[in-house]
């Protein structure tokens, strides 16, 4: 009998470990938010930037990919609906603001070249 008991708790705890671990590397979608899963190691991401060919995301501290404004290391960045980091002119609930190349927002006054006019 304990031979049987330690056998059904061996199979039950490679079940929940196989599930506690991503099967996949990269994006996957978890209650209609995104997540993703580092290449190199495997594990999910959390608080970090994600760079693709698309441009930069960023994976907040649930785990989840953030959308509209999010303040990162004291500095806030918008970021579009698809997770996308914007730049340039954005218009946000009928303000408009300036992000620079790195998504961070343009505080203060801002001296325009030709480059950023558009």
């Amino acid at each position: 009998m304990k031979a049987r008991m330690r056998a059904l708790g061996l199979t039950l705890a490679i079940g929940c470990a196989a599930f506690a671990t991503p099967a996949l590397a990269g994006w996957g979608q978890k209650d209609g938010k995104y997540y993703y899963v580092d290449d190199s190691t495997n594990k999910y991401i959390y608080s970090k930037w994600i760079h693709t060919s698309s441009g930069y995301y960023y994976i907040g501290s649930d785990g989840y990919m953030v959308t509209g404004w999010k303040k990162i290391n004291d500095n806030w960045h918008y970021f579009r609906s698809n997770g996308l980091m914007a730049t340039g002119w954005r218009q946000v609930d009928n303000k408009w603001y300036y992000l620079q190349s790195d998504g961070v927002m343009q505080t203060g006054w801002l001296k325009l070249t030709e480059s950023n006019t558009t």
